[in-house]
């Protein structure tokens, strides 16, 4: 058991929100947190024998420490480490969601992925997912974390939110996680107790509401916004969106979802929430809610504003298309477009959209990178080794020994048995991790740089998330 001060006015917040139970409360806090993962449905689809998060079904908690820096599942996107009640996120956005089809989704918080990896399972092929992210640095590490969940229906942008205004009413559904003062992560970052103060909320509630109605003016009437925070105090949660009720007309919205033990559901004003306590959960505190935008609310049309975005951002069309960026992925109903020197794949369907937002947003990448061409050589890009849509058939694969993974994540130097002359899939327990090029006397590794392990493992024995 870990002991730590928490701040005297927040002692005495929580024990007017809980009562009776703030002693239990507080004594989970100064308990270890529990690790969670949630896995790729596509890429690791059996079940775990672990114990797993019951508002998700392909969440597991984890019994023991494991690394993930040394497990080439991770590094293939088989997995996601994720705090376990965010995870919720997918029963409200699955109850919103329904039998709709072509939707548009915004994840406008969205770094470093977790919410968008976990979107991505929720939506189908006919749903768009735009993932953003405001802080500049953060966008790299949101885009990897995409790019190795290997979805295409996926656009990723750096965006203020005001910036999304210029699309007019374009959303369907908008996902908010947004900023808080991080009072449900207390006893997961320490550092978040010493930087807690009442200034501090208010600062993040007033954030918050910028947020919220930059936003808002995005959403279709009729559309859902699904609002989060790992925060436990009303000001930031309940309070603001009453407070979306009365300044924007927000509605509240009867959801169908299935009760949980432990999750605390809460009705303020017609707008239902939940809450997520660590001394009733097996996880963090998370306060979660959804609210309509009126079916009669205004339609905008910004259009007019559009024309000074749209230079260098429309998406330049080749009619010499290379065969293999053609095939290279069994997807039916995608495109292959040429952006810069890049093939890359979109879905059809929503290529209108994609020039839309490109009029009037910075798109740090839309779709899957298929590869440049260099001289007559198609060189296939990492991601689309990783894309849940590869056609695997096109070339070999070598299936590697955990040694020989590694070294291949890490870019170090190994030897291959056997071989074939040209692009072969590296792969580990039959999930790919990239590529290599096959010469007569060595072979090229062609793992990004950027996202090689930098740490040299030292051979020790390591338990995994969930390799074998």
């Amino acid at each position: 058991m870990t002991e730590f001060s928490l701040p005297i006015p927040f002692i005495t917040q929580m024990e007017g929100i809980l009562g009776n139970q703030y002693t239990a409360f507080e004594n989970a806090l100064m308990l270890p947190s529990k690790r969670s993962i949630r896995v790729h449905p596509h890429k690791f689809p059996k079940a775990l024998s672990l114990q797993q998060v019951p508002w998700n079904k392909q969440g597991y908690w984890l019994d023991e420490a494991a690394t993930v820096t040394y497990d080439p599942l991770f590094h293939a996107g088989a997995y996601y480490v994720q705090e376990a009640s965010s995870m919720f996120i997918a029963q409200l956005l699955e109850a919103c969601i329904q039998d709709k089809e072509e939707l548009i989704v915004l994840d406008l918080c969205a770094a470093p992925g977790g919410k968008s990896t976990l979107i991505c399972d929720v939506l189908n092929e006919k749903h768009l997912l735009v993932s953003n992210e405001v802080i500049k640095t953060r966008v790299h590490i949101l885009d990897e974390n995409l790019l190795k969940w290997g979805y295409n229906n996926v656009i990723v942008t750096h965006n203020d939110p005001a910036d999304f205004e210029r699309l007019g009413t374009f959303f369907d559904i908008i996902v908010v996680d947004a900023p808080c003062s991080g009072e449900g992560m207390f006893r997961k970052d320490h550092d978040a107790v010493n930087e807690w103060d009442q200034a501090h909320v208010d600062m993040c509630c007033c954030r918050q509401k910028r947020i919220l109605s930059d936003v808002w003016k995005s959403l279709k009437p009729g559309g859902i916004l699904i609002y989060s925070t790992c925060t436990f105090n009303k000001k930031e949660d309940e309070e603001n969106m009453r407070w979306m009720q009365v300044e924007h007309q927000a509605e509240g919205i009867e959801l169908t979802i299935p009760a949980f033990e432990g999750i605390e559901t809460c009705i303020d004003n017609g707008i239902t929430s939940f809450r997520f306590y660590p001394h009733r959960v097996s996880g963090e505190g998370f306060f979660a809610s959804a609210i309509r935008k009126p079916e009669n609310a205004e339609w905008n049309d910004h259009s007019g504003k559009r024309e000074k975005w749209n230079k260098d951002r429309k998406v330049q069309q080749k009619q010499i298309i290379p065969e293999l960026a053609k095939t290279i992925l069994t997807k039916v109903d995608s495109y292959v477009f040429l952006h810069k020197e890049e093939y890359r794949s979109f879905s059809e369907i929503f290529k209108p959209a994609l020039e839309q937002i490109s009029m009037c947003l910075k798109i740090f990448r839309a779709g899957t990178p298929l590869g440049i061409l260099k001289g007559k050589d198609f060189l296939p890009d990492s991601a689309v080794a990783m894309s849940i849509h590869l056609n695997k058939e096109l070339f070999p694969s070598i299936e590697l020994s955990y040694e020989e993974a590694i070294k291949y994540l890490s870019k170090e130097e190994f030897v291959l048995e056997q071989e074939s002359k040209g692009w072969n899939l590296m792969c580990y327990q039959g999930i790919p991790l990239g590529w290599i090029k096959a010469m007569p006397n060595r072979f090229n590794n062609y793992f990004p740089p950027e996202w090689r392990i930098r740490n040299k493992w030292n051979g020790e024995s390591i338990r995994f998330m969930i390799s074998e």
